[in-house]
């Protein structure tokens, strides 16, 4: 997003001034707290924070300081925490899964919508009003007014204290649930008008932001205004439904939000994989970036542990273990399929191979014919390619090395 100082300049302010914008996108705002662990290892200064639906709720535990006490909360969190119904859906489980999907729906009629009762007393009991309204930190929500029907973009210095609780309800109202109802007033999710609230704040002059965007559903306004700059932070790779509680998951994004976040402000780097910066350049003396990507493709393909922060050696080690491993399988394979009758036409091999095969024929067919492009370099395999030329320089580097 466009500036007044490039990404570069910004990176390497560490004690610039940031308002933080969380997103909503239910439990997947789980990669929101590890994106706030970064920020807190960084030493960023954060004079701001504005959220919608689940991203207002996070914010309210961050402005209190209680990061730890929020992401043990998104460990132990079950269905019934944050949502009142009879059915028994079990947990560590998508709510939305086919195996619960129709008789949550049976409830949902039955009911005319599900009450918020039990995450009303999940934050009561968890969050310091006292601390909140103390801080020197700014606190914006957004919710959507059934009565006025227009959005409500309100800051804490706005809500009185005994109702801040309600609102952040509202804030977070997602259509599954009732509406929040205030006063005379009823409220939905603030997604409906503005799920990432970055005007509000522009509004209010704030100029550097870091937007943390966790796919949700609900709209994203234009910005106003230009003079201002914007960090994205948004995972690459799908973080689940936005009412998943799998444990392993819920812990899988925590990481992933630590780790694009200090990406994000340079202390790691890589394409699919992580590796401290200078470990990356240390790489990059023997890899073009090019080749670097093909071996986080291949890794990938091979199943390596994208949730952690590699050593150029380790990772290098064990890709050529993974590769040799399955190249072997790939050549059992190949000698009994006749393999090489049957790889112009993708329909049969994928039936016959699994990705890891797929990779192994093109290290195998270009290594035999270095220009090799009877396929060409198409979308449908260009990953494969890439990866397939950087597994040759791979084991070319690590022959020159014994």
């Amino acid at each position: 997003m466009a500036g007044s100082k490039s990404a570069l300049e910004v990176c390497f302010i560490s004690n610039s001034d940031f308002c933080l914008v969380l997103a909503g996108g239910g439990t997947r705002g789980a990669y929101q707290v590890g994106v706030w662990k970064a920020l807190k290892e960084l030493d960023i200064n954060i004079s701001a924070i504005a959220g919608t639906s689940i991203g207002a709720i996070n914010a309210a535990f961050m402005i209190q300081d209680s990061a730890e006490k929020l992401e043990q909360m998104y460990y132990d969190i079950y269905v019934d925490d944050v949502i009142g119904t009879s059915v028994e859906i079990g947990n560590n489980k998508n709510l939305f899964s086919i195996s619960n999907i129709a008789k949550i729906a049976r409830d949902f009629i039955r009911q005319k919508g599900f009450t918020n009762e039990p995450l009303e007393s999940l934050l009561r009991q968890n969050l310091d009003i006292k601390k909140i309204y103390e801080s020197n930190i700014d606190f914006g929500m957004v919710t959507y007014s059934i009565k006025d029907h227009k959005p409500y973009e309100l800051f804490k210095n706005e809500i009185e204290k005994d109702n801040f609780i309600k609102y952040l309800l509202a804030s977070a109202c997602f259509p599954i649930y009732k509406a929040q109802k205030i006063g005379e007033n009823t409220y939905l999710d603030g997604g409906l008008y503005d799920n990432m609230p970055i005007n509000m704040l522009i509004r209010k002059g704030y100029k550097h932001f870091i937007a943390v965007d966790i796919i949700g559903p609900g709209l994203k306004r234009s910005l106003a205004g230009k003079e201002i700059y914007i960090k994205l932070i948004r995972p690459n790779e799908s973080i689940g439904g936005i009412f998943d509680f799998d444990r392993d998951r819920i812990k899988r994004n925590v990481q992933l939000g630590y780790l694009d976040a200090m990406k994000a402000f340079c202390k790691l780097q890589g394409h699919r994989f992580y590796f401290k910066t200078g470990d990356f350049c240390k790489m990059l003396k023997s890899f073009s970036i090019q080749t670097i990507e093909g071996l986080e493709i291949a890794a990938s393909l091979y199943g390596m542990n994208e949730y952690m922060v590699y050593k150029p050696d380790v990772f290098l080690k064990e890709l050529k273990s993974k590769h040799d491993e399955t190249f072997e399988l790939y050549s059992q394979t190949k000698k009994a399929l006749g393999l090489t009758t049957v790889i112009k036409e993708y329909d049969k091999i994928k039936n016959l191979l699994s990705k890891e095969h797929v990779l192994c024929f093109f290290v195998d067919k270009i290594a035999d014919e270095p220009v090799f492009n009877i396929i060409g370099e198409s979308a449908l395999f260009s990953h494969y390619i890439t990866a397939g030329k950087a597994i040759i320089e791979l084991n070319h580097y690590l022959s020159q090395k014994i």
